[in-house]
């Protein structure tokens, strides 16, 4: 008989524990878990997105901007087109394309504060053309338009 100490069972113990059957027992626990997870947060953001609430047109963006209170998030979202707006110009001229408009000769120039009152000027100019367009349709040609590159 052979004498095994109290560490050999306790090895022994510690092996069994991390031997590949229990750890692939662990990771599948784990993967169910993740998909679990994913999934009700998938169903979760499905049932409240609905694709025909998420077009905001321009005739609406200028109603919403009438309400007091909703004055700073329609300047937001407006500024959040711009500045898209902004970088795409940006990467046709570092792909050495030709810019829609170029930004005045001043160093520093703040779209931002100017973005909403070019997007309502190009808007009111015509407002049937522009009201039931996506708002960036107004502001990107007001931008080229006030602002042509030479």
């Amino acid at each position: 008989m052979v004498y095994r100490s109290k560490n050999f069972w306790a090895l022994s113990a510690l092996i069994n524990l991390f031997s590949s059957a229990t750890w692939c027992g662990i990771k599948s626990n784990l993967a169910l878990k993740r998909l679990k997870i994913f999934f009700a947060t998938t169903i979760f953001t499905l049932s409240f997105s609905n694709s025909g609430f998420g077009f905001v047109n321009s005739k609406q963006v200028m109603e919403y901007f009438t309400e007091d209170n909703l004055q700073p998030y329609v300047k937001t979202y407006i500024n959040g087109i711009g500045s898209g707006i902004m970088w795409s110009n940006a990467m046709l001229e570092f792909d050495g394309r030709k810019k829609l408009f170029c930004k005045p000769d001043k160093k520093i120039f703040d779209f931002g504060k100017w973005y909403f009152e070019i997007f309502a000027e190009e808007f009111l100019k015509n407002p049937e053309k522009y009201q039931d367009m996506p708002p960036a349709v107004p502001l990107l040609r007001g931008i080229i338009i006030s602002f042509p590159c030479p």
